[in-house]
């Protein structure tokens, strides 16, 4: 299944949904999954593990090189994860989890780089409908839950370095 108790992600769960929405490898999930819960993450940490992913992938293409503020890399990332996965449409993101539960199928991995067309398909042929933006409504539910993980990540003990050391060592 993809969640352990009622509230709270066990690993496998955590391995699944990164294997759905093309987050990690299993390796780098693992890694922020015991970093956000050990055994398992309770909801209210889910935010900041997705919000960690965000980092590693920023760190991993060098997105933040670009000369923009590292933090408005990582708001803008967590904004197209976000999207990438729906967060903002239930129904699709519920389609999506049956599409990989039932046939494995799984989107495209996440990438920072091409987040930057914010038109592109999420699933290969599948493109939004006319005249249809739900990137404003993902937009303004990103803001409050990107606010809550950057606080989150930033009181934890080592933060975003503890991300990147643990990245080492994978």
């Amino acid at each position: 299944g993809w969640k352990g108790k009622a509230d709270a992600m066990n690993v496998a769960g955590f391995l699944k949904l990164g294997e759905c929405f093309g987050l990690l490898s299993k390796e780098a999930l693992q890694v922020i999954f015991r970093q956000a819960g050990g055994q398992e993450i309770p909801f209210e940490a889910f935010r900041r593990a997705l919000f960690s992913c965000v980092v590693k992938v920023a760190d991993a293409e060098g997105a933040a090189k670009s000369g923009e503020d590292e933090g408005q890399v990582w708001a803008k990332g967590f904004r197209a994860l976000c999207r990438h996965m729906h967060l903002n449409d239930g129904k699709a993101l519920r389609r999506l989890m049956d599409s990989y539960r039932r046939d494995g199928e799984t989107l495209h991995p996440f990438s920072l780089l091409s987040a930057a067309s914010p038109r592109e398909p999420t699933v290969a042929g599948e493109a939004p409908a006319p005249g249809d933006d739900p990137h404003d409504a993902t937009n303004r539910q990103a803001e409050g839950v990107l606010a809550e993980a950057a606080a989150a990540v930033a009181d934890t003990s080592g933060g975003v370095d503890t991300v990147r050391a643990a990245d080492e060592t994978v």
